[in-house]
């Protein structure tokens, strides 16, 4: 990653070039008018202005502070705003405001948030040049950033709880055709590794911002956090010395709804309606949330989809769960399928999976060859029961 010129970025005529990037629709044609423009500055500070530009527009619905600066790798591995100062919010109302060390900083996002929230925090970064930019990010709210990895830093007397999220992808790996390196997914191979985490919670409270897919043995005693914001599951955050509670936590739009988990749910015979919860409750096993609003069941012990036949879940909507509803339940069978939907002259086709090895996007074209042009969308649930795959003919609600 080359070094930013964070004076050039921050200086007023910086920001000015980075602002008139938005005025033009590709890239290069900003690059040719702002040459022309400014033939005094320098072609690196314009591309870097025109970096920035892009990395601004693309984050900008998810309320990053305008003043901050950007990388990809960076955000990557940053916290959503939504999360960070849910997470702030959450520490001030359970332990007050608190002396945090963030030993992870990265590009600040956390520790932002925590600092606007009132808690008193020192930043850590190991990398050199994500340090200097959270330097310049993390400025106004009066946070120190030091230099090192978390292994090194030498955590201060009085400090009451440390932040940390460890890397889970290599910054040095091949990336894919989406820009992202592949995840680690050891979590010994993290950077600090798991067992950094672990011996630091024998000597402080430590919060910790995990993958959602972590396994069970490893969260062990720790409170589990499954967060989900504006429908994606996009992490676990674990507090360690905690009774071991399991919890789907709900951020839309500036709602937050937390369900306590760890319950097992009934299974129930198929009805008029399969609800879709959200991935948040299956990780938690909150799904007795849903089971209990709707007289509910699993449509298998092992698998997290619940039916219903009570009508009440005709009318709801949360971020909790979708709600289909069921026109036909048959045995797989990809013919027989193929020959049923065609009843339904669909113009869309959407294929769900659950505990069995389908491709879904080949079924759907297997399934639905010729779209009707202003037919109806028909989604296909298919799911692993203990006679064989099951697959549910259903259409959304209204």
């Amino acid at each position: 990653m080359a070094d930013l010129d964070i004076e050039w970025l921050t200086s007023s005529i910086g920001k000015q070039v980075t602002t008139e990037v938005s005025l033009f629709s590709d890239p290069l044609i900003a690059a040719s008018k702002l040459r022309a423009k400014y033939p005094e500055i320098d072609s690196e500070k314009i591309r870097q202005s025109i970096a920035q530009a892009n990395l601004q527009m693309k984050s900008s619905a998810n309320g990053i502070p305008e003043h901050f600066l950007l990388t990809d790798d960076g955000l990557q591995q940053a916290t959503r705003t939504k999360v960070a100062k849910y997470r702030a919010d959450f520490v001030k109302n359970f332990f007050g405001k608190q002396r945090i060390a963030d030993l992870t900083c990265g590009l600040g996002f956390d520790s932002y948030f925590f600092a606007e929230a009132g808690h008193s925090v020192t930043a850590i970064e190991k990398d050199g040049l994500l340090s200097k930019i959270a330097k310049n990010n993390l400025a106004p709210v009066f946070v120190d950033v030091e230099n090192l990895p978390a292994e090194d830093y030498q955590i201060p007397v009085g400090t009451q709880l440390i932040f940390i999220d460890p890397a889970r992808r290599d910054p040095k790996g091949a990336k894919t055709l989406f820009g992202q390196t592949k995840r680690i997914l050891d979590p010994n191979a993290w950077s600090p590794s798991w067992n950094f985490v672990q011996e630091l919670a024998t000597k402080y409270k430590v919060i910790a911002k995990v993958a959602p897919g972590i396994p069970e043995e490893l969260i062990a005693d720790w409170d589990a956090y499954w967060i989900s914001c504006d429908g994606e599951l996009v992490e676990t955050m674990m507090i360690s010395g905690g009774t071991g509670k399991r919890i789907a936590v709900l951020l839309n739009d500036d709602k937050v709804l937390e369900i306590p988990g760890g319950n097992a749910t009934r299974v129930a015979p198929i009805g008029d309606y399969l609800i879709i919860p959200n991935s948040a409750l299956i990780r938690a096993s909150s799904l007795d949330y849903l089971a209990e609003q709707f007289d509910a069941g699993l449509v298998n012990e092992h698998i997290a989809w619940l039916t219903t036949a009570s009508s009440s879940a005709l009318s709801y909507k949360s971020p909790a769960a979708q709600v289909l509803r069921i026109n036909e339940s048959v045995k797989f069978n990809e013919k027989e399928l193929a020959k049923l939907i065609s009843k339904y002259s669909a113009g869309a086709l959407t294929v769900m999976t659950r505990g069995v090895t389908i491709n879904p996007e080949i079924l759907r074209k297997k399934l639905l060859k010729k779209p009707v042009k202003g037919g109806p969308e028909i989604i296909v649930a298919i799911y692993r029961d203990d006679s064989g795959p099951i697959s549910l003919v259903c259409s959304r609600l209204p």
